[in-house]
């Protein structure tokens, strides 16, 4: 799969898997449940036209991955990070 965004790329280099969820492209929903799971979904198509957008999901990224390592119970903990054909999912617990 190709990834045209340079910081969806670097989530590729670094181990992202392959996102099982399916999201429509009218559904815009930004919080998926998926078999008990709670993803947050950011669309490419998205980041590529808002760059706010883009902008969200790397500061999304870096604090709840800096959350996890350092622990900090109160926010969300990233358990995982995954790349479909249209999105990237971070996996929250």
């Amino acid at each position: 799969m190709e990834f045209y965004l340079p910081f969806i790329r670097l989530l590729a280099v670094e181990g992202a898997k392959q996102s099982p969820l399916l999201p429509l492209p009218n559904d815009r929903t930004k919080m998926y449940t998926h078999e008990g799971k709670l993803f947050k979904v950011f669309f490419y198509e998205e980041m590529i036209a808002d760059r706010n957008i883009l902008l969200n999901a790397q500061t999304e990224h870096s604090v709840l991955q800096l959350a996890t390592t350092k622990g900090i119970h109160n926010l969300c903990q990233l358990k995982s990070v995954l790349l479909g054909f249209n999105h990237v999912a971070y996996e929250l617990h």
